[in-house]
């Protein structure tokens, strides 16, 4: 027991510390509807950089491959050796590590989408509405569990938006991006302020 709480701490300092570490060039904080009580509803992204079109271009192409097989697991380990592009943080112990990450202006401000591991809500399902249906505690022979969540987020001068690939489908656009299918009418995560 000791030697795993020894583990663990020793876990959080390196995480603080790369935390420290890495330049942030973009922070947003907001407040997600979902969450069972107040003291869970806080989240936080630190963007840490983008990705160039070479890793673009690698995603898409696991993406694509997860399509036609629907091997989630080789997705998500495809995905967790692309570089670390920063953080969605909540409420939950460890938080999220985006993979994949662009962004391009549009007319009402800036769309930003992140492809973040593991799943969302994934991790401590207790404290949310609603659940992740794949929760992390089930990855291990599971064909059905889904370790990743696409993140689209709307955001103008005034706040934004947060909606996820939870409640909408993944598209490949013609510029070969990944984004949420229907983003208009899929539910809001969480407001950006």
């Amino acid at each position: 027991m000791f030697k795993k709480t020894t583990t663990f701490v020793t876990s959080l300092l390196i995480c603080s510390q790369l935390f420290a570490a890495t330049e942030v060039i973009r922070q947003l904080d907001g407040t997600n509807y979902d969450s069972k009580q107040a003291i869970h509803s806080k989240l936080e992204i630190r963007l840490t950089a983008w990705s160039d079109a070479e890793e673009q271009e690698t995603v898409l192409g696991y993406y694509k491959d997860y399509l036609q097989d629907k091997d989630s697991e080789v997705f998500q380990d495809a995905l967790e050796e692309q570089a670390i592009k920063g953080y969605l943080l909540t409420s939950e112990p460890t938080g999220y590590i985006i993979r994949y990450a662009w962004s391009e202006e549009v007319e009402t401000g800036e769309r930003l989408v992140f492809m973040i591991t593991p799943g969302l809500k994934s991790i401590n399902p207790n404290i949310w509405r609603d659940p992740n249906p794949n929760p992390i505690i089930y990855r291990v022979d599971n064909p059905d569990y889904v370790g990743f969540t696409l993140v689209e987020l709307l955001i103008n001068d005034e706040g934004g938006v947060f909606k996820t690939s939870l409640d909408t489908d993944i598209l490949i656009r013609e510029d070969n991006k990944l984004s949420l299918a229907n983003f208009s009418n899929a539910e809001d995560f969480a407001v950006l302020n």
